[in-house]
Order: structure tokens, then sequence, then C-alpha cells
């Protein structure tokens, strides 16, 4: 009776501790799960500062930007930002016919300015005040006209004196 009784008590541990060496298991695959996924999560950061690393490299060891004085006040002329660099001679030639055509529209709003001088007040032409009927909608005399003066060219224009 003896050792039924002990018999009982060992096979009665042993299921016990079965279904608590079950529940380790479980909760051991568990905390594997998490392992695992903390370490994919920390491949990713390593990644990504490698990646973070490689652009800081290929930033440092790019050129400074150069800006070069054009003939449009430095935007004609401005250098390339890292990139390849531009040929002399092909810059110089942008830069003549950039030039040429400022120079074309100054002569063209000169023109202008001048034909309005001979038809009315120069200051018709200039948005100011001289003669002109606002309520004129074609905008040729009005500040609306879009000319917004002489400063908003950014250069003088020649005027002819007022006809008398």
């Amino acid at each position: 009776m003896r050792h039924l009784l002990f018999a009982s008590l060992v096979l009665a541990a042993a299921c016990a501790s079965q279904e608590e060496l079950d529940q380790t298991r479980a909760d051991l695959a568990a905390k594997s799960d998490e392992v695992e996924t903390l370490r994919a999560e920390v491949q990713a950061l390593r990644d990504e500062v490698d990646q973070l690393r490689q652009r800081v490299e290929t930033m440092e060891s790019q050129p400074a930007v150069t800006v070069t004085s054009g003939t449009l006040g430095g935007v004609a002329g401005l250098g390339q930002l890292g990139g390849p660099q531009v040929d002399p001679a092909a810059q110089a030639e942008r830069e003549r016919q950039a030039q040429e055509m400022v120079d074309g529209l100054l002569q063209g709003f000169g023109q202008l300015f001048r034909q309005a001088g001979a038809t009315g007040t120069p200051s018709m032409m200039l948005g100011g005040p001289g003669g002109a009927d606002p309520s004129d909608s074609s905008g040729a005399g009005s500040s609306a006209s879009g000319m917004g003066g002489a400063s908003s060219m950014g250069g003088v224009v020649d005027l002819p004196p007022p006809p008398p």
C-alpha cells in the first residue's frame, strides 16, 4: 500500500510537472518569437544607419557649391551644385545670349515709352497721374496696365521730355 501511495504521488507530481513543463515550453516559444522580432528590428535599424552613413559620406565627398558672377547679377552665371562642370565657352555663350535678350527687352520698352511720350505724357505709361482716364479698361494709361512703373523693370528708362 505504501508503494501504491508513493507511486500515485510520483505519478501526480509527474503530471503536474508535465503541465508546468508544457506551459514553460509555450512561454519559451513565445519569448523566442519576441527575440526574433527584436532581432529583425535591430537589423533594420542597422541597415538604415548604414544607408545614412553612405549618404553622409557621399555628401561629404561632393565639392562645395560654387557660384560665379554672371552678366545678370549672378542669375545667368550660377555654378553647378555639385554636378558636372559646365564648359566655360558654352556658359559664356549662354550668358551673352541672355544679355542680348535683356538688352532687346530694354530697347523694346524704351521704344514703347518714347511712343507713349509722343502721344501723351510719359507718366501715363508709367502708371502715374497725368491725363489717364482711370475708367479706361484698356489699361493703356492706368496703373493697372501691369507696367508698375520704371522701378519694376530694375533699370532706368530714358524718356523724352513731355511735348509742350
